[in-house]
């Protein structure tokens, strides 16, 4: 167990927040935008070759005489990968690193379960520190950023993402 019953209790109230507005919504909303057939109409864009069919405005083609597609949006939950550094230059800090893991994981998945916290009880210290491709989504990096090229792996990542620097284990 990582955490008593008070300080879970306090984690309870908290939540994630996106730095930036993803496509519309709201900051620190869960859930993005994605392009995509969905009851919820978005803009109209013009009419290039290949579009569906379907999709032109017919309406818009008998105001204004040029084709216009129809652009809808669907919506899916903000993904959230959580990396903590598991590289030697962590030993001091590590104890420290893998509960504030935890503790964001937790508040991640109060909104959508994803992060496994049995992963982080078990989490051991071992070899060279690398950051998985994060496709989409919130990426939470904890680390000291010892690693050299630990900086042009997180220039890299697609996703949104957010550096916890580790200094020391206070």
């Amino acid at each position: 167990m990582l955490f008593d019953d008070a300080f879970l209790r306090k984690l309870e109230g908290l939540r994630l927040a996106v730095r930036r507005s993803v496509s519309g919504r709201r900051e620190g909303e869960r859930l993005t935008k994605k392009r995509g057939g969905s009851a919820e109409f978005t803009s109209h864009r013009s009419y290039t070759q290949g579009d569906e069919f379907r999709s032109i405005d017919w309406n818009l083609y008998g105001r204004l005489g040029q084709l216009y597609v129809k652009e809808f949006t669907r919506e899916e939950a903000l993904s959230v990968r959580l990396v903590v550094d598991t590289s030697p230059s962590m030993a001091p800090k590590f104890d420290f690193a893998r509960r504030l893991g935890a503790a964001l994981a937790l508040v991640a998945n109060q909104e959508a379960p994803s992060i496994p916290l049995a992963d982080l009880e078990n989490l051991r210290l071992g070899g060279p520190f690398t950051v998985p491709d994060v496709p989409r989504g919130l990426a939470i990096i904890v680390s000291d950023l010892w690693d050299e090229g630990l900086r042009a792996q997180l220039l890299k990542l697609r996703a949104e993402t957010a550096v916890i620097h580790v200094l020391s284990p206070e």
